[in-house]
């Protein structure tokens, strides 16, 4: 028995000590994570907005506003590490109960960007399937506007369900659940189809169109015997590299969120146990916090363009031993 009681009372202090130590882990791996996506958004919305060529086109005021959502998002992901939720002063813990401890803004800032991306891609689909339509109809005000629209439904959304999760007892910030069983179904369902199935369903249906509608007029350019203008081509292979570098943002965001997206969806509708301090949990948020970060690369790699403001943006003036001063252009990214 003295054995046995000897056991049981060394297992949690090790238990303890185990989870600590993923815990501390995991949060040096989310700040990584946030100050990456803090340097390589910044760099990128440096080299949308200091490289005029990348404005001119509607598209890319998405890609901007993409770059500074995740922007916000990698510094709010190092403020909730560095910042203690239960301290807040006795004025402010009703309003940052809800709007700091229930994350709505921070996974609102998440929805928001994946219904940036959306916007992008049916903007992409209405000029590569419905032309006169785009031209006649899409500027850069709308563009704009839908941009503001998606992100503020983005942040709303995640306030309406993420709200009542928490709530102020005794001047501290708690836990709370929904009133019913059928209020956690609903909010489920809801949160599966807004966050994920919808945005994607449209995404899908975008890109079929426009491939089937690119493979069209790749059949009928072939069928001309006379080449097509140097304009032309130029302008084609612009909307193509634009059209490949989104479909790998897309693709990207699928891929690194769809572990969470089922781990909190088989929460809500079938009872599943969550446990937020494990490893399973934890290694799905820090896939989908990959997607803060990601995009910058993405664009070096796969935006001709990007990488000619890139390249533009590290061009420097080298000092001669004379005195004089002579432009050097880096070829670190050539």
């Amino acid at each position: 028995m003295n054995n046995a009681s000897s056991t049981l009372t060394h297992q949690p202090p090790a238990i303890k000590v185990y989870f600590s130590a993923i815990s501390v882990a995991f949060q040096l791996v989310y700040l990584a994570i946030g100050a990456v996506g803090i340097t390589g958004n910044l760099l990128a919305l440096i080299v949308f907005l200091g490289h005029k060529p990348l404005l001119k086109r509607p598209a890319n005021y998405y890609l901007v506003s993409q770059c500074t959502i995740n922007l916000l998002v990698s510094i709010l992901l190092i403020l909730s590490i560095m910042i203690n939720g239960n301290r807040w002063p006795k004025f402010a813990i009703v309003p940052m109960c809800h709007l700091w401890n229930s994350r709505a803004v921070f996974v609102g800032l998440f929805l928001a960007s994946l219904y940036n991306i959306t916007l992008m891609t049916v903007e992409r689909y209405l000029e590569v399937v419905h032309p006169i339509k785009h031209h006649l109809k899409i500027s850069k005000n709308k563009v704009i506007a839908s941009i503001i629209a998606g992100t503020m439904f983005g942040v709303i959304f995640k306030l309406c369900i993420g709200c009542p999760t928490v709530k102020v007892v005794d001047g501290i910030c708690t836990g709370a659940s929904y009133a019913t069983v059928a209020a956690t179904r609903v909010v489920g369902i809801a949160n599966f189809l807004v966050e994920y199935f919808i945005p994607i369903a449209v995404i899908a249906f975008c890109y079929a169109r426009m491939a089937s509608s690119l493979r069209r007029n790749l059949k009928v350019s072939q069928s001309k015997s006379a080449e097509p203008p140097r304009m032309e081509t130029r302008i084609t292979r612009a909307r193509r590299n634009i059209i490949k570098t989104l479909f790998i943002v897309v693709l990207s965001f699928v891929v690194f969120t769809s572990f969470k997206e089922f781990l909190v969806t088989s929460k809500f509708l079938f009872d599943v146990v969550l446990d937020l301090t494990g490893f399973p949990y934890n290694m799905a948020q820090v896939l989908a916090y990959l997607n803060c970060c990601n995009d910058p690369f993405i664009f070096a790699i796969h935006y001709e363009e990007f990488r000619i403001g890139l390249r533009k943006l590290f061009c420097r003036v080298r000092v001669l031993p004379s005195g004089s001063t002579a432009t050097h252009v880096n070829t670190l990214f050539k």
